[in-house]
Protein backbone atom coordinates (compact mmCIF):
# COMPACT_ATOMS: atom_id res chain seq x y z
CA UNK A 1 0.00 0.00 0.00
CA UNK A 2 1.45 3.35 -1.10
CA UNK A 3 0.39 6.88 -0.23
CA UNK A 4 1.53 10.19 -1.64
CA UNK A 5 4.88 11.44 -0.36
CA UNK A 6 6.40 7.96 0.13
CA UNK A 7 7.99 7.55 -3.31
CA UNK A 8 10.50 9.54 -5.32
CA UNK A 9 8.82 12.21 -7.41
CA UNK A 10 9.23 10.60 -10.85
CA UNK A 11 7.87 7.23 -9.66
CA UNK A 12 5.03 8.76 -7.65
CA UNK A 13 3.82 10.73 -10.70
CA UNK A 14 3.51 7.49 -12.70
CA UNK A 15 1.95 5.43 -9.90
CA UNK A 16 -0.78 7.98 -9.16
CA UNK A 17 -1.59 8.45 -12.86
CA UNK A 18 -2.38 4.74 -13.42
CA UNK A 19 -5.92 3.39 -13.68
CA UNK A 20 -6.93 0.20 -11.79
CA UNK A 21 -5.43 -2.84 -13.52
CA UNK A 22 -3.07 -0.73 -15.61
CA UNK A 23 0.66 -1.53 -15.84
CA UNK A 24 3.22 1.24 -16.14
CA UNK A 25 6.08 1.40 -18.63
CA UNK A 26 9.55 0.95 -17.11
CA UNK A 27 10.32 3.92 -14.82
CA UNK A 28 13.86 4.82 -13.76
CA UNK A 29 13.82 5.86 -10.09
CA UNK A 30 16.29 5.53 -7.21
CA UNK A 31 18.91 3.63 -9.20
CA UNK A 32 16.50 0.96 -10.47
CA UNK A 33 13.81 0.39 -13.08
CA UNK A 34 10.27 -0.14 -11.79
CA UNK A 35 7.32 -1.73 -13.60
CA UNK A 36 4.22 -1.06 -11.52
CA UNK A 37 0.76 -2.64 -11.69
CA UNK A 38 -2.01 -0.65 -9.97
CA UNK A 39 -4.40 -3.11 -8.31
CA UNK A 40 -6.90 -0.59 -6.94
CA UNK A 41 -7.57 2.28 -4.52
CA UNK A 42 -7.70 1.85 -0.76
CA UNK A 43 -8.86 4.37 1.83
CA UNK A 44 -7.18 3.68 5.17
CA UNK A 45 -8.47 5.83 8.06
CA UNK A 46 -9.21 8.69 5.68
CA UNK A 47 -5.86 8.44 3.86
CA UNK A 48 -5.92 7.69 0.11
CA UNK A 49 -3.58 4.81 -0.70
CA UNK A 50 -2.94 2.62 -3.70
CA UNK A 51 -2.48 -1.13 -3.74
CA UNK A 52 0.32 -1.80 -6.22
CA UNK A 53 2.66 -4.57 -7.34
CA UNK A 54 6.17 -3.36 -8.15
CA UNK A 55 8.73 -5.29 -10.21
CA UNK A 56 12.18 -3.84 -9.44
CA UNK A 57 15.27 -4.30 -11.63
CA UNK A 58 18.43 -2.86 -10.09
CA UNK A 59 21.01 -1.12 -12.28
CA UNK A 60 24.73 -1.76 -12.10
CA UNK A 61 26.35 0.95 -14.27
CA UNK A 62 29.47 0.31 -16.31
CA UNK A 63 32.60 2.45 -16.39
CA UNK A 64 31.36 4.53 -19.34
CA UNK A 65 28.08 5.36 -17.59
CA UNK A 66 29.85 6.23 -14.34
CA UNK A 67 32.30 8.48 -16.20
CA UNK A 68 29.44 10.25 -17.98
CA UNK A 69 27.55 10.75 -14.71
CA UNK A 70 30.70 12.04 -13.00
CA UNK A 71 31.29 14.57 -15.81
CA UNK A 72 27.68 15.76 -15.64
CA UNK A 73 27.92 16.22 -11.88
CA UNK A 74 31.15 18.19 -12.29
CA UNK A 75 29.34 20.50 -14.72
CA UNK A 76 26.49 20.92 -12.23
CA UNK A 77 29.02 21.75 -9.51
CA UNK A 78 30.74 24.38 -11.70
CA UNK A 79 27.43 26.04 -12.56
CA UNK A 80 26.19 25.81 -8.96
CA UNK A 81 29.18 27.89 -7.82
CA UNK A 82 27.83 30.75 -9.96
CA UNK A 83 24.06 30.29 -10.07
CA UNK A 84 23.20 28.16 -7.02
CA UNK A 85 22.81 24.41 -6.67
CA UNK A 86 19.03 24.27 -7.15
CA UNK A 87 19.21 26.32 -10.38
CA UNK A 88 22.07 24.19 -11.72
CA UNK A 89 20.31 20.94 -10.82
CA UNK A 90 17.05 22.13 -12.36
CA UNK A 91 18.78 22.96 -15.66
CA UNK A 92 20.29 19.45 -15.67
CA UNK A 93 16.88 17.95 -14.77
CA UNK A 94 18.17 16.62 -11.46
CA UNK A 95 16.35 16.79 -8.14
CA UNK A 96 17.75 18.39 -4.98
CA UNK A 97 16.83 16.76 -1.65
CA UNK A 98 16.84 18.88 1.51
CA UNK A 99 17.44 17.22 4.85
CA UNK A 100 16.34 20.05 7.11
CA UNK A 101 18.31 20.84 10.28
CA UNK A 102 19.65 17.85 12.19
CA UNK A 103 22.12 17.11 14.97
CA UNK A 104 25.30 15.19 14.20
CA UNK A 105 24.27 12.36 16.52
CA UNK A 106 20.78 12.03 14.97
CA UNK A 107 21.04 12.26 11.18
CA UNK A 108 18.03 11.63 8.93
CA UNK A 109 17.37 8.02 7.93
CA UNK A 110 18.84 8.52 4.46
CA UNK A 111 22.18 9.66 5.88
CA UNK A 112 22.66 7.29 8.78
CA UNK A 113 25.16 5.16 6.82
CA UNK A 114 26.99 8.05 5.08
CA UNK A 115 29.44 9.11 7.78
CA UNK A 116 31.57 11.25 5.44
CA UNK A 117 28.51 13.20 4.28
CA UNK A 118 27.55 13.89 7.90
CA UNK A 119 31.14 14.86 8.73
CA UNK A 120 31.25 17.27 5.79
CA UNK A 121 27.98 18.86 6.89
CA UNK A 122 29.39 19.71 10.31
CA UNK A 123 32.87 20.76 9.16
CA UNK A 124 32.06 22.83 6.09
CA UNK A 125 30.92 26.44 6.06
CA UNK A 126 27.47 27.62 5.03
CA UNK A 127 27.15 27.46 1.24
CA UNK A 128 30.22 25.23 0.77
CA UNK A 129 29.91 22.31 -1.65
CA UNK A 130 31.64 18.96 -1.34
CA UNK A 131 33.71 17.24 -3.95
CA UNK A 132 31.82 14.54 -5.84
CA UNK A 133 31.32 11.59 -3.49
CA UNK A 134 31.29 8.11 -5.00
CA UNK A 135 28.89 5.94 -3.01
CA UNK A 136 27.48 2.46 -3.69
CA UNK A 137 24.78 3.00 -6.31
CA UNK A 138 25.10 6.79 -6.42
CA UNK A 139 27.29 9.84 -6.97
CA UNK A 140 26.56 12.62 -4.48
CA UNK A 141 27.13 16.36 -4.44
CA UNK A 142 26.48 17.88 -1.02
CA UNK A 143 26.06 21.52 -0.02
CA UNK A 144 25.58 23.00 3.44
CA UNK A 145 22.45 25.10 2.95
CA UNK A 146 22.46 26.61 6.43
CA UNK A 147 23.92 26.17 9.90
CA UNK A 148 22.90 27.16 13.39
CA UNK A 149 24.16 26.60 16.88
CA UNK A 150 22.90 24.00 19.31
CA UNK A 151 20.02 24.86 21.58
CA UNK A 152 16.32 24.44 22.08
CA UNK A 153 14.29 24.97 18.92
CA UNK A 154 11.13 27.05 18.92
CA UNK A 155 7.69 25.55 18.35
CA UNK A 156 7.35 27.24 14.96
CA UNK A 157 10.63 25.64 13.84
CA UNK A 158 9.67 22.11 14.78
CA UNK A 159 5.92 22.18 14.18
CA UNK A 160 6.09 21.07 10.54
CA UNK A 161 8.71 18.44 11.33
CA UNK A 162 6.65 17.09 14.23
CA UNK A 163 3.51 16.91 12.09
CA UNK A 164 5.42 15.03 9.38
CA UNK A 165 6.95 12.65 11.92
CA UNK A 166 3.60 11.97 13.56
CA UNK A 167 2.07 11.29 10.14
CA UNK A 168 4.92 8.89 9.34
CA UNK A 169 4.57 7.12 12.68
CA UNK A 170 0.82 6.79 12.13
CA UNK A 171 1.46 5.32 8.70
CA UNK A 172 4.02 2.92 10.19
CA UNK A 173 1.52 1.90 12.89
CA UNK A 174 -1.03 1.11 10.19
CA UNK A 175 1.54 -0.81 8.14
CA UNK A 176 2.58 -2.82 11.18
CA UNK A 177 -1.04 -3.64 12.03
CA UNK A 178 -1.67 -4.88 8.47
CA UNK A 179 1.56 -6.88 8.54
CA UNK A 180 0.47 -8.58 11.76
CA UNK A 181 -2.92 -9.36 10.23
CA UNK A 182 -1.16 -10.93 7.29
CA UNK A 183 1.12 -12.89 9.62
CA UNK A 184 -1.99 -14.34 11.28
CA UNK A 185 -3.19 -15.38 7.82
CA UNK A 186 0.19 -17.03 7.23
CA UNK A 187 -0.26 -19.14 10.34
CA UNK A 188 -3.79 -20.17 9.35
CA UNK A 189 -2.90 -20.78 5.68
CA UNK A 190 0.05 -22.94 6.66
CA UNK A 191 2.74 -21.14 4.69
CA UNK A 192 3.89 -17.69 3.63
CA UNK A 193 3.45 -18.60 -0.04
CA UNK A 194 -0.16 -19.76 0.42
CA UNK A 195 -1.14 -16.65 2.40
CA UNK A 196 0.48 -14.36 -0.17
CA UNK A 197 -1.33 -16.11 -3.03
CA UNK A 198 -4.67 -15.83 -1.21
CA UNK A 199 -4.08 -12.10 -0.57
CA UNK A 200 -2.92 -11.41 -4.13
CA UNK A 201 0.55 -10.37 -2.95
CA UNK A 202 3.96 -11.05 -4.47
CA UNK A 203 6.85 -12.34 -2.37
CA UNK A 204 10.27 -10.75 -2.74
CA UNK A 205 13.25 -13.08 -2.27
CA UNK A 206 16.65 -11.68 -1.34
CA UNK A 207 20.08 -13.28 -1.02
CA UNK A 208 22.42 -10.92 0.82
CA UNK A 209 25.03 -10.39 3.49
CA UNK A 210 24.78 -7.69 6.16
CA UNK A 211 26.32 -5.15 3.79
CA UNK A 212 24.34 -6.17 0.70
CA UNK A 213 24.06 -6.06 -2.25
CA UNK A 214 20.27 -5.69 -2.23
CA UNK A 215 18.16 -6.29 -5.34
CA UNK A 216 15.23 -4.47 -3.71
CA UNK A 217 16.20 -0.76 -3.32
CA UNK A 218 13.93 -0.41 -0.27
CA UNK A 219 16.30 -2.58 1.78
CA UNK A 220 19.17 -0.12 1.19
CA UNK A 221 17.42 2.31 3.54
CA UNK A 222 16.27 -0.28 6.07
CA UNK A 223 19.32 -1.25 8.19
CA UNK A 224 17.05 -2.14 11.11
CA UNK A 225 15.17 -4.70 8.99
CA UNK A 226 18.37 -6.19 7.55
CA UNK A 227 19.96 -6.44 11.00
CA UNK A 228 16.88 -8.02 12.55
CA UNK A 229 16.67 -10.59 9.74
CA UNK A 230 20.04 -12.00 10.80
CA UNK A 231 18.64 -12.69 14.27
CA UNK A 232 15.59 -14.65 13.08
CA UNK A 233 15.44 -18.45 13.36
CA UNK A 234 15.47 -20.21 9.99
CA UNK A 235 11.95 -20.98 8.74
CA UNK A 236 10.06 -18.63 11.11
CA UNK A 237 8.17 -15.60 9.79
CA UNK A 238 8.01 -12.45 11.89
CA UNK A 239 6.97 -8.80 11.53
CA UNK A 240 9.84 -6.30 11.51
CA UNK A 241 9.13 -2.58 11.71
CA UNK A 242 11.52 -0.42 9.69
CA UNK A 243 11.86 3.27 8.88
CA UNK A 244 9.76 3.07 5.70
CA UNK A 245 7.24 0.37 6.53
CA UNK A 246 6.57 -2.95 8.25
CA UNK A 247 7.76 -6.21 6.72
CA UNK A 248 6.84 -9.86 7.13
CA UNK A 249 10.24 -11.58 6.93
CA UNK A 250 11.13 -15.24 6.82
CA UNK A 251 14.70 -16.55 6.69
CA UNK A 252 14.64 -19.59 4.40
CA UNK A 253 18.32 -20.48 4.70
CA UNK A 254 21.48 -19.31 6.41
CA UNK A 255 24.41 -21.13 4.75
CA UNK A 256 27.73 -21.30 6.51
CA UNK A 257 30.35 -18.94 5.18
CA UNK A 258 33.15 -20.51 3.16
CA UNK A 259 36.39 -19.74 5.09
CA UNK A 260 38.26 -18.78 1.91
CA UNK A 261 35.43 -16.51 0.82
CA UNK A 262 35.23 -14.98 4.30
CA UNK A 263 38.97 -14.22 4.24
CA UNK A 264 38.53 -12.59 0.84
CA UNK A 265 35.64 -10.46 2.09
CA UNK A 266 37.65 -9.38 5.15
CA UNK A 267 40.54 -8.31 2.90
CA UNK A 268 38.17 -6.47 0.55
CA UNK A 269 36.49 -4.71 3.48
CA UNK A 270 39.84 -3.60 4.86
CA UNK A 271 40.80 -2.22 1.45
CA UNK A 272 37.47 -0.43 1.16
CA UNK A 273 37.81 1.11 4.62
CA UNK A 274 41.38 2.24 3.93
CA UNK A 275 40.28 3.81 0.64
CA UNK A 276 37.39 5.55 2.40
CA UNK A 277 39.73 6.89 5.11
CA UNK A 278 42.15 8.19 2.49
CA UNK A 279 39.31 9.92 0.63
CA UNK A 280 38.04 11.47 3.86
CA UNK A 281 41.56 12.66 4.75
CA UNK A 282 42.11 14.20 1.31
CA UNK A 283 38.67 15.83 1.38
CA UNK A 284 39.29 17.33 4.84
CA UNK A 285 42.75 18.51 3.77
CA UNK A 286 41.30 20.10 0.61
CA UNK A 287 38.60 21.87 2.63
CA UNK A 288 41.20 23.30 5.02
CA UNK A 289 43.33 24.48 2.07
CA UNK A 290 40.28 26.12 0.46
CA UNK A 291 39.43 27.92 3.69
CA UNK A 292 42.97 29.20 4.21
CA UNK A 293 44.09 29.90 0.64
CA UNK A 294 43.20 32.72 -1.73
CA UNK A 295 42.31 30.66 -4.80
CA UNK A 296 41.04 32.04 -8.09
CA UNK A 297 39.17 29.68 -10.40
CA UNK A 298 40.06 30.07 -14.11
CA UNK A 299 38.40 26.88 -15.32
CA UNK A 300 35.60 28.75 -17.11
CA UNK A 301 38.09 30.92 -19.04
CA UNK A 302 40.16 27.88 -19.98
CA UNK A 303 37.11 26.02 -21.24
CA UNK A 304 36.11 29.06 -23.32
CA UNK A 305 39.61 29.29 -24.79
CA UNK A 306 40.56 32.55 -23.09
CA UNK A 307 43.47 33.14 -20.76
CA UNK A 308 44.00 35.08 -17.59
CA UNK A 309 46.56 35.71 -14.96
CA UNK A 310 46.45 36.25 -11.25
CA UNK A 311 48.43 35.95 -8.08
Amino acid sequence: LIERGRLLRELEAIVFALQPGQISPPVLSGGAYHIVKYIGPVTDQGVEKRHIQDLVVSIHPGEASLSKAHTQLEQIRDEAAKNGLENAASRAKKEVFRTGFFAEATPPAGLNQLSDVIRFGFQAKKGQMSEILDKPGALLLVQVADRRGAGQRTLSEVEGEVRTRLSQEKSLDQSEAKARQFLAQVQSAGSLEAAAKAAGLNLSTENFTRSGPFMNPMLKGEPRVVGAAFGLPVGEARVIRGDQGAYVVRVTDRPAMDPAKLAGQIAATKTQLMTQKRQEYVQTWAQEIQQEANVKDFRAQIKNGSSGSGS
